[in-house]
């Protein structure tokens, strides 16, 4: 019996109904917001960037991919964390039965991961790009199909690995998963049997998922401090190779940088703590962990519309195309105004004549302006 202390918890104890509200709110809320920002943003990077930013509109493209795809996939399962036990269940339209839970658990961990390679791609890029010299290493980044074929193996080994720690054999079916939780704490047994989306992992079983929490703890606890030595690494490259490369190279290095920090700032603030947060509460089986748990990584869903507004800001070619596309709609807007019609002396309104009036002004005005610049030429 593994969790002996918990033998005389109640559901309650380990599932909140209104905090899950409140998620599933969150959840469907800025699915909206994402996709909403999410869509421009990837138009602008596909068809806005400039022949200066080269290869590197592609390092954009596949983090808003899967920022998009986490975001989907967070909204269409809504998992609910069921800390401090090994278990989960979705709330959202994915709920229909085991298999399909384990299939998005190793989606939902894949993606992660996989946001968390892309990032590391593009400070790779950024780092070896900014070496003044050429090697293979900075043809290898600057390639469009090898950037894809790295993203492309990356997935496949991190979903491989999940499969094999997070797909049990046949001796592990579901049944005896659920049987030794039931065991430990006999308030589970209706709860599982109205969810069919339950799924756990219990210690007593595989220690598999213990495996995974103190990796994740580890290689999370340890980001923050490789991003801060990263800064320090770049900021001296930097300046060596401002006294290498034009005025303009330089200038786009450094908006690229920029821009890089900003999406690693984003990341830090909306994954990785929050994923630290879900692997120290299990790792330490704290009794409010299914409390923090849910609303952290519900938290994480929301990063994305952030993480657009900073590409489109501090990449200059995509913040000048959304200022511009910005003033083009407020002219429309203003151009097409419907304007006020005035009565004749019969108590008609008569639309056509203003209009008119205000096309002949129009038309006056433009004619004193021509005139005015004849003369003073």
């Amino acid at each position: 019996m593994y969790y002996r202390n918990f033998h005389n918890a109640t559901i309650d104890d380990i599932d909140h109904p209104v905090i899950n509200k409140i998620c599933s709110i969150v959840y469907a809320l800025f699915t909206v917001i994402n996709i909403a920002f999410a869509i421009p943003t990837l138009y602008i990077i596909v068809f806005k960037s400039t022949r200066a930013m080269g290869v590197y509109k592609h390092y954009l493209l596949l983090e808003i991919v899967c920022s998009c795809f986490f975001t989907i996939i967070g909204f269409a399962w809504q998992p609910v964390f069921m800390w401090p036990l090994r278990a989960v269940y979705g709330a959202g339209i994915i709920n229909k039965n085991v298999e399909s839970s384990r299939i998005v658990v190793i989606t939902y961990c894949t993606t992660i991961v996989c946001m968390i390679v892309i990032q590391s791609m593009q400070a790779f890029y950024q780092l070896v790009v900014s070496l003044h010299s050429e090697n293979f290493m900075k043809k290898l980044v600057k390639n469009v199909y090898a950037v894809y074929a790295v993203f492309v193996i990356n997935v496949g080994c991190i979903a491989g690995t999940g499969c094999i720690l997070l797909i049990p054999n046949n001796n592990l079916s579901p049944e005896i998963m659920n049987a030794k939780f039931i065991n430990d704490i006999p308030a589970m047994a209706p709860f599982i049997k109205s969810h069919p989306s339950f799924i756990g992992y219990h210690p007593d079983v595989t220690n598999n998922i213990e495996t995974i929490i103190t990796f994740s703890l580890t290689v999370n606890a340890l980001l923050p401090f490789v991003v801060i030595i990263t800064s320090i690494v770049f900021y001296y490259i930097m300046k060596r190779l401002k006294r290498m490369v034009s005025q303009h190279t330089y200038a786009v290095h450094i908006m690229l940088l920029r821009s890089l920090f900003v999406q690693l700032s984003m990341q830090l603030i909306f994954i990785i703590i929050p994923i630290i947060l879900c692997s120290l509460t299990l790792k330490i089986e704290a009794a409010w962990g299914s409390y923090v748990t849910t609303p952290s990584l519900t938290f994480a869903s929301t990063h994305l519309f952030l993480e657009a507004i900073g590409i489109i800001y501090f990449v200059k070619p995509y913040r000048r195309y959304f200022s511009k596309t910005i003033r083009t709609l407020r002219r429309r807007v203003q151009a097409t105004k419907v304007v006020s019609p005035s009565q004749n002396d019969n108590g008609v309104y008569n639309t056509y004549t203003e209009k008119k009036s205000i096309t002949v002004s129009h038309r006056s005005t433009t004619n004193l302006w021509y005139l005015v610049s004849q003369n003073d030429s």
